[in-house]
């Protein structure tokens, strides 16, 4: 049996509510809000799909001092036979470079163990294979990740690179496999409709060394800030729906991936769901 860790997988997680807990992506977010928050996020990938991915993340943002940013998660990250548990610290510098706009930039460095559970690989025939030996094997994995941001008090641009120095795992079994790096860039722009009321456009763009680019296109409502609603997107895979309520510092959302490739055929779509917190409020200039 030939077995690839990542020829038939993601190696970075989605995250269809990503714009509400940016700095997963970008570490130079942090300290750039008018607050700091943690949030608890979970994903069910492809609902019905045996095997699917799920994600689960505990993530903490805040401001240290006048120009700096710190934040820091904890993820579990399972698909199918493999499973990846660790932690992730991130770094922010921020600085003004006009009247209207601060510049960010980030690094964050990860540490996790990435397991392999032969047990759950299904083999053809009930023989014993040497490439699926049974019981699991694990190493320890460390990566980095950059990031630049330039925001303003409606619009923003970001760039990142996750897996930035393209950590190797090697199991016994299994050839040697690379994490490939990617590349993201974000932007987006709140428009003030009415007092009540704001539209918020914002985009994505994605690839990887050895892919082609891939885009989410999201468009949110947000009324009176409590309620809002959102669609988005994403490129040959999904079209994403969007709700959430703000009541005093808390937020909850939720999204449904409605599955346009062809894994709808054995999917039932894709859930996530975030609650964060907002407290401690940064004193403004």
């Amino acid at each position: 049996m030939m077995l690839s860790l990542f020829g038939f997988s993601q190696q970075l997680p989605h995250y269809s509510l990503y714009m509400f807990n940016d700095a997963i992506i970008n570490p130079a977010i942090c300290g750039t809000k008018d607050y700091n928050r943690i949030d608890l996020v979970s994903r069910s990938q492809w609902a019905g799909f045996e095997g699917a991915p799920k994600t689960q993340l505990l993530s903490y943002q805040r401001s240290q001092g006048k120009n700096m940013g710190i934040g820091g998660s904890i993820f579990n990250d399972e698909t199918g036979p493999s499973k990846r548990t660790g932690v992730q610290l991130s770094y922010a510098y921020n600085f003004l470079i006009s009247d209207n706009y601060t510049l960010s930039l980030g690094l964050a460095g990860s540490i996790y163990q990435y397991v392999f559970d032969y047990n759950k690989t299904q083999l053809h025939d009930d023989i014993f294979d040497p490439a699926a030996p049974g019981g699991n094997e694990s190493v320890f994995v460390q990566d980095a990740t950059f990031g630049a941001f330039l925001t303003n008090n409606k619009f923003y641009i970001g760039i990142s690179v996750p897996q930035l120095i393209q950590s190797k795992i090697q199991l016994n079994n299994t050839s040697e496999d690379i994490l490939e790096r990617h590349y993201f860039l974000t932007t987006g722009y709140t428009m003030v409709l009415n007092p009540s009321l704001n539209l918020e456009p914002s985009l994505m763009l994605k690839s990887t060394d050895a892919s082609s680019l891939q885009y989410d296109v999201n468009l949110r409502a947000l009324y009176e800030n409590l309620l809002w609603f959102g669609l988005s997107y994403r490129d040959q895979d999904a079209l994403v729906f969007m709700l959430g309520v703000n009541y005093d510092s808390y937020s909850i959302g939720y999204s449904y991936d409605l599955i346009l490739s062809d894994i709808a055929d054995y999917s039932n779509g894709s859930h996530g769901l975030f609650i964060s917190y907002s407290f401690i409020k940064k004193q403004k200039e």
